[in-house]
C-alpha cells in the first residue's frame, strides 16, 4: 500500500501529446422532391409563359413567311425559386408561335381554353410505348416527334395552314394548335399538340387503323389480347363491320375526306390512315350502371374520381368545359364543337353507335425510301394487291375500302320537315287521299309539331320496329307531294287570277268599262279590273290581301299599302315588305368593343384587278359578354380576328366606304351560332359577305369574282347602306 502511496505522490510522469480532432457538424441534406415528371413541369411552365407573352403581342394583320420561320425560347437557371416543381435548368422553345395561334384561332380555340386543358393539371401518358400525352380533359393529345418530324411540319405547315384557311377548319386532317421543344438534363424532347380525335367524355369500344390495304393489314395476336385493340383493315371485314351514318352526314363526310386526300396527294404524302372509333352507347350506359353498383356496394368513393373517370364525366375547366354552360348532355350526346370528329349513328342501325373519324399520320412523304419499300411489296405481292398499287396514283387509294361499307341507312337524325301553312292546309282539304296513300305506303305517322305565323313544322313518327330503310324515304316522299301540292296550288291561284283579271263590268247600253266594245273598240269608261290591269297601280294591299285602305306609298320604292297595315310593318321592322329597303337607320347588334382597322398593300395584286393594289380590312373584337340584345345575355363569348380584302379601285374604296357604315351601325357581325364551326355563342359574319382569302374565286371566298362588288352592294343596299 505504501509503495502504491509512494508512487502517487512522487514526481509526476510526462506526458504524452494527442491531437484532438474537431467536430464540424453538417447539417443533413434533405432532398427536395420533384415534379414526378420533369418534362411535363417543363411542358406547363413553357406554354402558360408563352401564352401570356402572345397575348402581349398585336395579332398580326396577315401571316407573313418569316412567320413559319420563326421561334421563340428561353433558357432558365433556376437555383432555388420553385424547386419543388422545376428542375434547376432547363430551355423551352415554341415553333412558328403566330402561325399556330392562328390555327387554333381557325380551329375555333381560345388561347386561355387551350391554357387550361394543356396546363392546369398536368396531362398523362397513353399507351404502353408512352408515345403520346393525353391533356386532363381529354380534350388534347400531346405527340413525341423526332428531330427529322418536326422538319416535316415545317415543311408542311404553309401548305396546311393555307388549306385550314381555304376550307374554313372543315377537316379530318389532325388539327395541330402548337409545337414545342423541351430540353431538361441536355436531351431534348419535341412535341407536337393536336385536338383528341375521340371524344373527352364517351369511351371508345373498338377502334380501327383503316388504310384501302389488305396487304399484311390485320392485328397481331399480342395486339388483339389488349383490353382496347387498335384493329386494321382485314379485321374490319372479318367482323362484317359497318358504319351506320345518315344520307346527310355520309354526304358531307365523304366529301371533306375526298378534299383532304387531294391535298395530302398533292403534297406527295402518304402512309396516313382513317382512325376510326366506335362508341356503343348501350354499353356504356351498363359500365356506368355496373360502376355505380360497385360504388355502392363499396361504401362510398374512397380516391375520388379519376381525370375522365366516368363513361360520362366532364372537365371543370378548359375547352371541354363549354358543355357546362349549356344543356347537360345524356348517354350517347355530344356536341360537336368539342368531339370535332363526331358522326350520330342512325336510328335504323343494328344499336346505337356513335363514329369518330379523322386521317392520322399525315407527316410520311413518299421519298426514295418509300419507293424502295413500295417496289419490294410490288415484287412480293404483285402490283394487283390491294395496297401495293402506286400510292400517288389516284386520290381514291385513300378512302379506305372499308367505308365504301358505310350504310347510309337513310332515317338520318332528321325527322322533321317544314312546311308553308297555305301548302298543308290546301293538301288536307283537296288531297287528303295523297297523304293518306302516301303514310300508308311508308308506314309512318304525320303530325304537327310547331308553328310560326307562315309555317308548319311536320314531324314524322314510325311505330317499332320501324320500315326497313328509316325515315328517309317517308322524308323524301313527303317532300316529293309538298312540291307537287305547291305546283298545283299556284296554277290554282293563277287560274283564280287570269278569271278575275278577265271580268268586264257591262254599262247598260253594251259597252264595257275597261274592256272592248262589241266593235273591238275602248269603252267609255276607265280601266277597273280589266286585262289592261297593269296600266293602273294595283289596288290589292300585299299585306292583308284586301283592297287598299287610305293609300300610302313609300318614297323610295314607290310600294303602295294600306296606311294601317304599312304603319304596323314598319313598327316591326323599318324596312319594305315587299322589295327589303331600308327606311330609317338600322341597327344591329354586334358587339360594341370591336374595331375595324384598314391598310393598304400595293404590292399585293388581287386576280381580276391586276392593276390596282389591295385594301386589307382587319375585324379585332376582344373577348366579352353578351348583352341583352344577344341570344344568351351575361353568358360570354371569346374574342376574334378576321380579315378581308379590297381591290384598290374606285369601286372597291366606294365598298370601303360602305363596310365602315356598316361596321358603325353594328351591322357586320353578331353573336350566335357559327355555321362552319357549329360553336354558339360566337362572333360571326352578319350576312354581309366579305372576301376573306386573296385567290380561290367565289368557292374559297376569295378572287377572282367579277360580280361579287355590285353583289355587296346589294347586300348593303337591303340593310340600308347606301352612299346618300
Amino acid at each position: 500500500m505504501a509503495a502504491s502511496a509512494s508512487a502517487a505522490t512522487g514526481p509526476a510522469a510526462p506526458r504524452t501529446k494527442t491531437k484532438k480532432k474537431q467536430k464540424r457538424f453538417v447539417p443533413q441534406r434533405v432532398k427536395v422532391p420533384r415534379a414526378a415528371d420533369p418534362l411535363l413541369a417543363v411542358l406547363a411552365w413553357g406554354v402558360n409563359h408563352q401564352i401570356s407573352e402572345l397575348s402581349q403581342v398585336p395579332l398580326p394583320v396577315m401571316l407573313l413567311p418569316d412567320d413559319f420561320k420563326a421561334s421563340s425560347k428561353i433558357k432558365v437557371n433556376n437555383h432555388l425559386f420553385n424547386r419543388e416543381n422545376l428542375p434547376s435548368h432547363f430551355k423551352f422553345k415554341e415553333y412558328c408561335p403566330q402561325v399556330f395561334r392562328n390555327l387554333r384561332e381557325r380551329f375555333g380555340i381560345d388561347d386561355q381554353d387551350y391554357q387550361v386543358s394543356l396546363t392546369r393539371s398536368p396531362p398523362h401518358w397513353e399507351g404502353s410505348d408512352r408515345r403520346f400525352l393525353l391533356s386532363s380533359d381529354r380534350t388534347l393529345v400531346v405527340k413525341e416527334l423526332s428531330s427529322e418530324d418536326v422538319a416535316d411540319v415545317h415543311g408542311l405547315l404553309s401548305h396546311y395552314h393555307q388549306y385550314v384557311v381555304q376550307c374554313h377548319g372543315s377537316t379530318l386532317l389532325p388539327r395541330f394548335l402548337g409545337m414545342y421543344r423541351v430540353s431538361v438534363d441536355s436531351e431534348e424532347t419535341y412535341l407536337l399538340v393536336m385536338r383528341n380525335m375521340f371524344s373527352h367524355r364517351l369511351p371508345v369500344h373498338r377502334k380501327y387503323d383503316l388504310k384501302g390495304s389488305l396487304v399484311s393489314r390485320e392485328a397481331s395476336d399480342k395486339e388483339k389480347g389488349k383490353d382496347l385493340p387498335t384493329l386494321k383493315d382485314m379485321d374490319f371485314l372479318n367482323k362484317n363491320e359497318k358504319v351506320y351514318v345518315g344520307e346527310e352526314d355520309q354526304k358531307d363526310f365523304m366529301e371533306k375526306l375526298k378534299r383532304d386526300v387531294e391535298f395530302l396527294v398533292q403534297l406527295k404524302i402518304m402512309d396516313y390512315s382513317l382512325l376510326l372509333g366506335i362508341h356503343e352507347v348501350g354499353r356504356a350506359e351498363q359500365e356506368e350502371e355496373e360502376e355505380v353498383e360497385e360504388e355502392e356496394g363499396g361504401g362510398g368513393d374512397e380516391g375520388g374520381a379519376t381525370v375522365g373517370g366516368g363513361s360520362y364525366g366532364t372537365s371543370p375547366e378548359g375547352i371541354g368545359s363549354y358543355l357546362n354552360s349549356h344543356r347537360p348532355l345524356g348517354p350517347g350526346d355530344f356536341d360537336p364543337y368539342v368531339d370535332v370528329y363526331a358522326l350520330r349513328g342512325t336510328e335504323a342501325a343494328p344499336r346505337r353507335e356513335v363514329y369518330f373519324m379523322g386521317l392520322i399520320d399525315v407527316l410520311t412523304q413518299y421519298d426514295a425510301r418509300k419507293k424502295a419499300a413500295h417496289a419490294a411489296k410490288t415484287v412480293k405481292h404483285g402490283p394487283v394487291a390491294r395496297g401495293s398499287a402506286d400510292p400517288l396514283a389516284s386520290p381514291a387509294r385513300a378512302v379506305p375500302h372499308g367505308l365504301a361499307r358505310m350504310a347510309a341507312c337513310g332515317g338520318a337524325a332528321k325527322n322533321k320537315v317544314t312546311v308553308s301553312k297555305r301548302v298543308w292546309d290546301f293538301l288536307t282539304k283537296e288531297s287528303p287521299a295523297k297523304l293518306a296513300r302516301l303514310k300508308e305506303e311508308t308506314k309512318v305517322s304525320i303530325m304537327v309539331d310547331g308553328e310560326t305565323s307562315d309555317i308548319y313544322v311536320l314531324q314524322l313518327c314510325v311505330p317499332p320496329p320501324g320500315p326497313p330503310g328509316g325515315l328517309c324515304p317517308a322524308r323524301k316522299a313527303l317532300k316529293a307531294l309538298l312540291k307537287e301540292t305547291e305546283k298545283e296550288l299556284k296554277k290554282k291561284t293563277q287560274r283564280h287570277g287570269e278569271l278575275v283579271g278577265c271580268v268586264t263590268v257591262l254599262e247598260p247600253g253594251g259597252a264595257s268599262l275597261g274592256g272592248r266594245g262589241p266593235a273591238g273598240g275602248r269603252g267609255g269608261g276607265s280601266a277597273v279590273a280589266g286585262c289592261s290591269r297593269e296600266e293602273e297601280p294595283d289596288r290589292q294591299c300585299p299585306i292583308c290581301l284586301g283592297e287598299i285602305q287610305k293609300m300610302k306609298t313609300l318614297e323610295k320604292c314607290r310600294h303602295s299599302f294600306c296606311e294601317d297595315c304599312i304603319t304596323r310593318a314598319l313598327q316591326v321592322k323599318t324596312a319594305c315588305p315587299m322589295c327589303g329597303r331600308f327606311y330609317g337607320q338600322l341597327v344591329g347588334n354586334q358587339p360594341l368593343n370591336g374595331r375595324m382597322l384598314v391598310t393598304r398593300d400595293a404590292g399585293l395584286l388581287l386576280p381580276g384587278y391586276e392593276k390596282f393594289g389591295t385594301i386589307i380590312i382587319q375585324y379585332v373584337f376582344p373577348p366579352g359578354v353578351q348583352g341583352v340584345e344577344h341570344p344568351n345575355p351575361g353568358v360570354r363569348y371569346p374574342g376574334t380576328t378576321r380579315v378581308a380584302y379590297l381591290p384598290d379601285c374606285p369601286e372597291g374604296n366606294k365598298v370601303l366606304g360602305l363596310f365602315r357604315k356598316a361596321f358603325d351601325q353594328r351591322l357586320t357581325f353578331t353573336v350566335g351560332t357559327s355555321m362552319t364551326t357549329g360553336r354558339a355563342n360566337v362572333i360571326t359574319w352578319n350576312d354581309i359577305h366579305h372576301k376573306t382569302n386573296c385567290t380561290g374565286g367565289p368557292q374559297l371566298f376569295g378572287y377572282p369574282d367579277p360580280t361579287y362588288l355590285a353583289r355587296v352592294q346589294e347586300e348593303l343596299r337591303a340593310k340600308g347602306i347606301t352612299e346618300d
